[in-house]
């Protein structure tokens, strides 16, 4: 089974801690990742797998802000894969992970509904950035109710 919960489930404090799934067929890059966010404060991973499948149960039985995904088109987590995460969770910022810069592919991840790209070369530190600047939106919502 390659779905790990890494966090416990924990309810989210004035909107403080944005709640993050990583969706990526490399357990090594999964692992490295979620080592390095889970020491966040401000981040709270609640989740990862390899299978597209995994992630849409995940993210109906989990409270998620981001979901961070690996655009490889060849395994479905392509544009159709974003349009339905889109689709049944609107609520769900989607960051795209990618190795390449190939314009038309990433301006294919924007049309389909994602919210960011950021390239797996880029420091840990800027995923951290990238993560908050997208998060944004959803803080600021939890913070008005």
């Amino acid at each position: 089974m390659s779905q790990e919960v890494v966090a416990p489930f924990r309810a989210r404090q004035s909107g403080s801690q944005i709640r993050l799934l990583f969706l990526d067929e490399h357990p090594v890059f999964r692992m490295g990742l979620t080592g390095f966010l889970a020491r966040e404060d401000e981040l709270d991973v609640v989740g990862e797998t390899s299978s597209s499948f995994e992630a849409l149960s995940m993210l109906s039985s989990n409270d998620v802000d981001v979901l961070l995904v690996d655009f490889c088109s060849g395994t479905g987590r392509g544009a159709k894969f974003i349009r339905q995460v889109s689709e049944l969770h609107p609520e769900v910022r989607i960051v795209v992970m990618t190795m390449f810069d190939e314009a038309e592919q990433l301006e294919s991840a924007m049309k389909a509904g994602a919210h960011g790209v950021i390239s797996k070369t880029q420091s840990p530190r800027r995923w951290v950035q990238l993560i908050s600047e997208i998060a944004k939106p959803i803080q600021l919502m939890a913070l008005a109710h």
